[in-house]
């Protein structure tokens, strides 16, 4: 027992000491004289150690969290490294293993290189290891958390509206809804919409029902029922029937991302950002490091390297990514492949649709695609090309044959695009079709959507600099059969000094008629005032808006006039997003008429008997967070905010699928004396999964008590305080004084100092309604043994 009590004294000690590295001087001749072992001087004396034996903690290993795991700690205060331990890891079993899978490996005859930091006081293991010693296969990590239950959901966006005029007042209705399951990396989606109004008109149509699941084994997704063809170079309608697609996000697991080399001068964490988001965090030993698979967001930003040393050095440098990475690495080949039928008006037209992507050499991609249909044939082929100096070009050219029109066919596009200077550059497109060309729009070959286009001219340009941000686009279409259109868009902003804003829009269209628009807005303290003119040579309107934004919502009230006539409008709008639903609420007054509506959009899921809810739609892969004792509490995840319902049951909404999300719970929503575990999680899901998580909210209970002995005099300073598992607790403080967190009113306290003990227990019903600072007066008693 004593032998304990020192030992975590020892522990307490080091928690307030300092970091690891720093040398703790511990008396041998005072152990000596408690008859303690002088080991453990040497064993407490260069850095923090847990005791011997088996211990509940999180491992961290380089830099990423790997969760709770039960680890064993030798009498030489070192890890204890079995094979179990280090397939759990994910570390490669190193040739040293042998064949004893309990058997207790060095860690450093294992893995010179590594560095085991131990804090006892967080009750974490860190290791920092090479990075070639971890696999670099994620597909390890997917369905750790996955559920093999059921999961259903119900997405929903209902709208509402009343007017009200002299004349007559309307009313009208309309909900978008999506039921689902989840089950086993199957998913089922049905999409229904709903409309009335008070004219005794009603519309109810179904929208599409297919199921869905991925094929790891070939890295592609299966979708059966009414879907949409993932083939990008045709345009096809919705079919019934079938299709097999690459997975991008699967297909990106198993190939090479990113690989960056570096230099570290110590034990060093390595953060790679890009267009300012954190993409990647590793913790390297000292020398030349090499990351691998880095998974960037796109393959043209630059790369902001940051190296953070350990003695407080940061070192920070930018990497442009070479286009070898640009246009092999991020754009893999992929297929797709449908085959169905489409309805229209009655008639039945089959369809089959094959469809190719290649990347040719580092600078140019391919895609190829041919879509066959009852008495209708068509192939396309598509080449964009990166040529260097910021300049691309692409051409995409299609093919037809309509047995039906006895019509043949050609359709050809060409665009190109480069930037002429910093912040500048501009892109133009054109594009030719032949009389008799077809296509499948409409969803039956006899009525070609594009069979009328003759030529298309188009037109972009875009400037960025400290005058603001500048975009013009053109663009004119001449048809074979009638008049031809044109279409002209210019627009200008610049953000202005203490958060000011101004923005020019001006929009013609084919009836020549110029239309414009300007606004200007700016912060009144926690508020924003907009101001905006907008006409054209027939009507001209003012307005102007005051808004707010909320803890969970936001409101904006505004007014507007017509300037060469009469008319003026009033109204308010409010937006609130509450732990169920995203509320939206508006009123609108203009001359004798009034308007009033409101919408909703949400959804609920339900799991093993158990009814969440969340003000935001279900993706395909989502999860389920449990916050044990822990009701109304937010939750960031990467579908937006969510709350903890009263079993303290949180809906995830979006967890992308083959990515590594985070998870965490906002611990300021939760009280002070609130100890929270496992509230930041990482999560890796495949398609279709249901991830499970669980975080543990539990409630301390805090007391500040002055411990006395018999004859109500305080107890020295120094004091162990023991609860009844042989735990220590604290130290006594002057004047017997002690902060309690965490302790049971149903446990016996042990007090020792100097081979003098005495016990005592807490008051419960003084304890428990203690105010805040008070000092409650606990005796001890005489303990024998």
């Amino acid at each position: 027992m004593r032998l304990k009590i020192v030992c975590q004294f020892v522990l307490l000690a080091l928690s307030a000491h300092g970091h690891a590295g720093e040398t703790l001087n511990i008396s041998k001749e005072a152990l000596k004289a408690r008859g303690l072992p002088e080991s453990l001087a040497d064993y407490f004396r260069d850095e923090p150690r847990f005791l011997p034996g088996q211990h509940q903690v999180d491992v961290v290993v380089n830099g990423q969290p790997m969760g709770a795991m039960t680890v064993e700690i030798q009498d030489s205060g070192a890890l204890c490294l079995t094979q179990a331990l280090i397939q759990q890891l994910r570390i490669n079993q190193p040739s040293e293993a042998g064949s004893n899978p309990d058997s207790c490996l060095d860690p450093g005859l294992t893995f010179p290189e590594a560095k085991i930091f131990y804090r006892p006081n967080q009750d974490k293991v860190e290791l920092v290891l090479a990075p070639e010693r971890i696999r670099n296969a994620k597909v390890d990590q997917l369905d750790t958390l996955a559920t093999q239950a059921p999961a259903f959901l119900l997405n929903y966006a209902v709208q509402a509206s009343n007017s009200q005029g002299q004349q007559q007042n309307s009313r009208s209705y309309s909900a978008d809804t999506e039921l689902g399951v989840n089950w086993q990396r199957w998913l089922l989606r049905s999409r229904q919409s709903f409309s009335s109004s008070s004219t005794g008109s009603a519309d109810w149509r179904s929208l599409g029902s297919y199921a869905q699941t991925s094929v790891d084994s070939i890295s592609s997704s299966l979708q059966l029922g009414e879907i949409s063809a993932a083939n990008s170079l045709f345009s096809i309608p919705v079919l019934l029937g079938a299709q097999l697609f690459t997975n991008q996000g699967l297909a990106g697991l198993q190939s090479e991302g990113y690989t960056l080399r570096g230099i570290s001068k110590t034990y060093a964490t390595v953060e790679v950002r890009q267009m300012g988001s954190l993409v990647h965090s590793a913790m390297v030993p000292p020398g030349p490091f090499t990351l691998n698979n880095i998974m960037l967001l796109n393959g043209r930003g630059d790369l902001s390297i940051t190296i953070k040393e350990s003695d407080g050095e940061t070192r920070d440098y930018v990497e442009a990514i070479s286009p070898l990475y640009q246009h092999a690495n991020t754009q893999s080949s992929s297929y797709s492949a449908a085959a169905g039928i489409i309805r229209k008006d009655g008639l039945y037209t089959n369809v089959v649709t094959l469809g190719y992507t290649l990347p040719l050499g580092s600078n140019n991609i391919l895609q190829s695609g041919a879509l066959l249909a009852t008495q209708y044939q068509s192939l396309g082929i598509s080449l964009n090309s990166y040529l260097g100096s910021g300049l691309s070009i692409g051409n995409n050219t299609f093919f037809s044959r309509d047995a039906v029109q006895q019509a043949s066919g050609w359709q050809s596009t060409f665009n190109a695009g480069i930037s002429l200077w910093d912040g500048s550059s501009l892109g133009i497109s054109y594009g030719e079709t032949s009389r008799q060309y077809r296509d499948l729009g409409s969803g039956t070959p006899l009525a070609g959507s594009n069979g009328n286009l003759k030529q298309r001219y188009g037109l972009s340009w875009s400037l960025n600099g400290s005058f603001g941000n500048a975009n013009l686009g053109y663009s004119q279409s001449h048809y074979w059969q009638t008049q031809s259109n044109q279409n002209l868009n210019a627009s200008w902003s610049k953000s202005m000094a203490k958060g000011g804003f101004v923005s020019l829009n001006l929009s013609q269209d084919n009836n020549k008629q110029l239309l414009a628009f300007i606004s200007v807005s700016y912060p009144l303290g926690e508020r924003r005032f907009s101001a905006s003119l907008s006409g054209n040579r027939q009507a001209t309107s003012a307005n102007a808006s005051l808004s707010e934004s909320l803890q969970n919502g936001s409101y904006s009230i505004n007014a507007g006039k017509k300037l060469n006539g009469s008319g003026e409008s009033l109204g308010g709008n409010l937006q609130w997003t509450s732990h169920l639903s995203n509320i939206n609420l508006a009123a609108t007054a203009y001359n004798n008429s009034r308007t009033f509506s409101g919408s909703a959009i949400g959804s609920l899921a339900w799991h093993q008997g158990d009814m969440m809810a969340a003000p935001s739609r279900v993706a395909e892969t989502f999860g389920i967070l449990t916050v044990e004792n822990a009701p109304g509490v937010r939750v960031e995840q990467p579908g937006g905010q969510v709350w903890t319902n009263s079993q303290g049951k949180a809906l995830l909404t979006s967890l992308p699928a083959y990515a590594s999300s985070r998870v965490a719970v906002v611990s300021s929503d939760l009280p002070t004396n609130v100890d929270l575990k496992h509230g930041i999680q990482q999560v890796m899901p495949s398609f279709a999964s249901v991830s499970v998580l669980r975080a543990q909210a539990k409630n301390l209970e805090q007391r500040f008590i002055r411990v006395q002995d018999a004859n109500g005099k305080p107890l020295p300073a120094g004091s162990a305080i023991i609860d009844d598992r042989g735990q220590l607790i604290t130290i006594l403080g002057p004047e017997g004084l002690a902060f309690l967190s965490g302790s049971r009113s149903a446990a016996e306290y042990l007090v020792e100092k100097n081979q003098q003990k005495c016990s005592f227990k807490l008051p419960e019903q003084t304890i428990a309604n203690q105010e805040i600072g008070s000092v409650v007066d606990v005796p001890c008693l005489p303990a024998n043994g």
